[in-house]
């Protein structure tokens, strides 16, 4: 092999790659549709939804009021058996219409990046003003029973939030649970809140977000113009931003109703929908790896940096993360590239660096004690060690400024 690189006549030695032909969905009049028009593309919109993958044999748990299981937007074929209702109610009864607009965002066939992906409910709010008293271990109940039920490849997305008497903060019991699925190997999808009740904007590092494993993936929204949402979660502990207003979906009212959906939850179904795309490409990737394309893909400074707070990601998804089977490279466009070697490589380096297996309960134990998370990315010294902790996201070059640093 060295000396067949070495032949002046030899342009290029490298492992044979499956290809795939990129989808186009127009757009034209489809109102609301920005969101999708946006992640496709590194900037504007175009009036086009570009896609390699859409979540083909992946399952998305939807984790909120129910699904509207009828509903033009998911056909029977992707709605399978074997789901959770709370108190023995039916999980694919909505009386919210919350989790029927979540589905449609993260997976709808209009609406949705994952539309190819497989939906299951997992009911866990009843009443339909989408409240509940005192329901954190009914909420942990619903998760759990994915560790224990679930078929992976899976997405598990969670846009409910806390209410003013706990500050809008992630209750212990469904902290604990969201890390007992990670360890599972579940992608996590976590939205950043709305400010609770009172609509104010939180700083999630103070809500109980800090120190989430890898593979749970905290997202908060941006409206047209890339500015963050009013009320929309913010800070450190934001792994990524998405589109979350005004958004097109899946409506509530009959099996063809559409209707417009917004705030952190919203955003973090589209992030759901890619994330079941990249996991049908990887099916054997760990969350950490999903997250890890997740990050080095998203587009990079397009978001109004005052909206954010202070160390918060100026990261905005980007659907089109290019990761082809057989170690072909991801283009991210500034620089941040990984193939499927580098992604092995860099765990084992983390391990070294950690001194603990990735993505097994050690793993979890250590997160829960210490605040920083390490990537160092073996083959690209000059993306240095990120770290993600309660002060901010810190990029460390040898005595060089980082864009990406916090205070």
């Amino acid at each position: 092999m060295a000396a067949l690189r070495a032949d002046p006549s030899v342009a290029l030695v490298e492992k044979q790659a499956d290809m795939t032909v990129l989808t186009d969905q127009n757009l034209a009049g489809i109102a609301n549709s920005w969101g999708l028009d946006q992640i496709d593309q590194r900037g504007g919109q175009n009036n086009l939804y570009q896609y390699f993958y859409s979540g083909t044999g992946v399952r998305i748990y939807i984790v909120d009021t129910g699904v509207r299981g009828g509903h033009a937007e998911y056909t029977s074929r992707r709605i399978l058996t074997g789901n959770f209702g709370l108190n023995g109610s039916d999980p694919w009864t909505d009386a919210n219409g919350h989790g029927t607009r979540m589905t449609g965002q993260a997976a709808g066939l209009t609406f949705g990046p994952g539309r190819g992906a497989s939906i299951q409910s997992v009911r866990v709010l009843l009443d339909a003003d989408g409240r509940c008293s005192n329901c954190d271990g009914d909420i942990a109940t619903g998760l759990n029973w994915i560790a224990q039920n679930g078929i992976r490849p899976a997405v598990v997305n969670f846009s409910l939030g806390g209410t003013d008497d706990n500050n809008g903060a992630l209750p212990g019991t469904v902290r604990a649970a969201i890390i007992g699925l990670v360890s599972a190997g579940y992608v996590v999808i976590v939205s950043a809140g709305n400010g609770g009740e009172d609509g104010v904007a939180d700083d999630v590092c103070n809500s109980n977000y800090a120190g989430l494993p890898e593979g749970a993936i905290v997202v908060s929204a941006v409206n047209v113009l890339r500015h963050r949402v009013g009320n929309a979660g913010f800070g450190p502990c934001i792994d990524v931003f998405a589109p979350g207003e005004l958004t097109a979906t899946s409506g509530n009212a009959n099996d063809n109703d559409v209707t417009t959906t917004g705030g952190a939850s919203g955003a973090t179904e589209f992030v759901s929908g890619v994330a079941a795309a990249i996991l049908q490409q990887n099916p054997g990737f760990s969350p950490y790896q999903v997250n890890y394309i997740i990050w080095g893909s998203a587009s990079r400074n397009l978001l109004e940096p005052s909206d954010l707070g202070a160390g918060c990601p100026n990261f905005f998804l980007n659907s089109l993360h290019r990761l082809v089977v057989g170690r072909r490279p991801i283009d991210s466009g500034d620089g941040w590239h990984a193939n499927h070697r580098d992604l092995d490589d860099d765990r084992r380096r983390r391990e070294r660096e950690l001194d603990v297996p990735l993505g097994g309960p050690n793993q979890q134990r250590k997160l829960d004690n210490r605040r920083h998370r390490v990537l160092l990315h073996p083959n690209f010294p000059e993306v240095g060690i990120l770290t993600r902790c309660g002060s901010g996201y810190r990029q460390r070059r040898s005595g060089k400024p980082s864009p990406m640093s916090g205070p």
